[in-house]
């Protein structure tokens, strides 16, 4: 075992060039400068029984990706991720009522509530396999989801008919409602626009004055070795975001926020 380990420490000498080392001799110390990669290439794709890091060979926890917050904030939050390793598990009809009574509560523009879900479960398997039908090949993997939502949205305020220009980020403010919740009742949500839109549009009888918003697919999460080989790499990448002085501004866009 230490062989390899020592096999994978060399590659990590001759990819980063970290440590100026005869390509035969491995040191405590370049052993101690590069232990982070290590760990860090270990942990993004397991170790097989002989300790060789291998691309192709993955563990089979289930994978969190709580987020690393410059500041304090509520755990569910930190913990929301999109993951996209579905099990095929069953989801009680009450968690999925739970996730659509809190898209209920969302805020939205003169309280229209302009959101509407046409729900599929796997219930009834013909029906959620014409839904999956409008998915884009890229979003293959939502096909195991138990549960398949289309989110649109009404373009016109209800009391007088007018166009609602918000009715669109009143749809977000009610999916991220649901997403929250779906992790609170201990489920998995990834939100979709890999898909046709205007064959959603027939295929779920949408009329023209609603958008075709997103599609939703929601489940138990499973292991990420039931992926696609090009997402199993992309589930270990950790999250990040940009900084709050790239997305806040004082008193003017460009004076950045300082924190």
């Amino acid at each position: 075992m230490a062989f390899t380990i020592q096999i994978v420490i060399l590659v990590r000498v001759i990819i980063s060039s970290k440590c100026q080392l005869n390509l035969m001799i491995i040191t405590l110390e370049c052993i101690s400068i590069l232990w982070e990669d290590i760990m860090i290439y270990v942990y993004y794709y397991g170790i097989n029984r002989n300790g060789v890091a291998m691309l192709t060979e993955f563990n089979k926890e289930i994978i969190t990706k709580t987020a690393k917050t410059d500041y304090p904030i509520s755990e569910l939050i930190a913990k929301r991720w999109s993951a996209r390793a579905f099990s095929t598990k069953h989801v009680e009809k009450s968690k999925l009522l739970s996730i659509l009574e809190a898209a209920r509560w969302a805020p939205s523009s003169r309280n229209e509530q302009p959101w509407r879900y046409i729900i599929f479960t796997n219930d009834n398997p013909e029906k959620i396999n014409k839904a999956q039908s409008v998915l884009k090949e890229i979003n293959d993997y939502a096909k195991r989801a138990p549960i398949l939502i289309c989110a649109i949205t009404k373009k016109m305020y209800s009391d007088n008919g007018m166009p609602n220009r918000l009715h669109f980020h009143d749809l977000g403010a009610a999916n991220e409602n649901m997403f929250l919740e779906a992790f609170n009742q201990g489920l998995i949500m990834h939100e979709m626009g890999g898909f046709d839109v205007q064959k959603a549009r027939e295929v779920f009888n949408i009329p023209e004055d609603y958008e075709v918003g997103i599609m939703i697919a929601i489940g138990y999460q499973d292991t990420h070795n039931v992926l696609p080989n090009r997402l199993r790499e992309k589930a270990f990448i950790p999250r990040v975001r940009k900084p709050l002085s790239e997305i806040v501004f004082l008193e003017e866009l460009g004076n950045g926020i300082e924190v």
